[in-house]
């Protein structure tokens, strides 16, 4: 899958250069080069309309030129990007850093090191409710360590994923890693319109016994319940329809804790967010009859504003 972007530079005839949004945009109308979105950049790109891909929608987008080439600086180089969150990343020592490039050039994601510091980070409490503090910058790992550039090493690879879609110069520049082995993209990225292949996947890990590894997930916020203990942002849910023969309508439920990470989620807008799933009980193995309909529950825990990103596509 090649890297989609949303909008692009159109360089017209007259010489004046626009911005111009995939899913408006008319070559028939508006004649010209499509250049990269970034000014650093001048790839050549192409529009792609909106179409069916099996039985999933694939939006309009902008994808690069055959032979075209970003610019070394460009955000949208992704070898030359992975490359700086790593050089960034040179603080640590060499088995906790949280994302390191191989000699073939290839960076590995640790997920290991990167949850371990959400749960020190989701087993604190915050001492000042009333300040206006960040969380991580107070939190510490690993002796005298902060938390913070644990995660904003994982935002940066997040930031990354969410800027340029599940593509197929993301998969070969990075490998995910957790619990000692390398995890496939297809088991970690889900998509739009894909939480029926992340219900299909917690179910084989159940029937295996195996545990719930991290994902990154796209979902859609509609509201926010305030509980007693966090606040839980309401997601928009989708419909599978199982062997059963009933549907089941999987409901992703974001528990934030602090409550005010809830705040940062703007309603109806899609994020990617990087979390362990749980499944609330039971909801593995519902089997709803036919013309009946189920509600599966997937709770996803976000302690820091560092587990999620706008999703722009």
């Amino acid at each position: 899958m090649a890297l989609k972007m949303p909008k692009a530079r159109l360089a017209e005839p007259s010489g004046v250069v626009t911005t111009v949004n995939a899913d408006s945009y008319d070559k028939a109308t508006r004649p010209g080069t499509l250049l990269c979105i970034d000014n650093r950049c001048d790839a050549r790109l192409k529009h792609v309309r909106r179409h069916l891909q099996g039985h999933s929608k694939v939006q309009a987008h902008f994808a690069r030129n055959p032979n075209a080439v970003h610019a070394r600086d460009c955000k949208f180089d992704v070898a030359a990007t992975v490359t700086r969150i790593s050089d960034r990343s040179k603080r640590f020592e060499p088995d906790r850093d949280p994302i390191d490039v191989g000699p073939d050039g290839t960076a590995v994601f640790r997920l290991n090191i990167v949850f371990e510091a959400l749960a020190n980070l989701g087993r604190t409490t915050v001492a000042d409710d009333a300040g206006d503090r960040d969380r991580e910058s107070v939190e510490t790992i690993a002796g005298d360590r902060t938390l913070t550039p644990y995660l904003r090493r994982a935002r940066a690879v997040l930031a990354l994923l969410a800027r340029l879609g599940d593509s197929d110069e993301l998969r070969s520049a990075i490998r995910i890693s957790y619990g000692g082995a390398v995890l496939p993209w297809q088991d970690f990225f889900y998509g739009p319109g894909e939480l029926g292949r992340l219900y299909d996947r917690l179910r084989v890990l159940d029937g295996r016994n195996k545990p719930i590894h991290p994902v990154a997930v796209v979902v859609r916020p509609k509201n926010v319940l305030n509980t007693v203990r966090d606040a839980v942002v309401n997601c928009k849910s989708e419909k599978l329809r199982v062997e059963s023969g009933g549907d089941l309508r999987i409901v992703p439920r974001l528990a934030c804790r602090p409550p005010a990470l809830a705040q940062s989620l703007v309603d109806l807008r899609p994020y990617l967010v990087c979390t362990i799933p749980r499944p609330r009980r039971g909801d593995l193995n519902l089997r709803p009859a036919p013309g009946a309909t189920a509600f599966a529950d997937v709770y996803m825990d976000v302690v820091s504003r560092n587990q999620f990103a706008l999703w722009p596509h």
